[in-house]
């Protein structure tokens, strides 16, 4: 569930997968 904000359907923004990366 921890995906979610970064896997929503939406465009791949930079901040979203720094956030992903950094969560992960």
């Amino acid at each position: 569930m921890r995906a979610l904000p970064w896997l929503r359907p939406r465009a791949p923004v930079p901040a979203d997968h720094l956030l992903g990366s950094r969560m992960l």
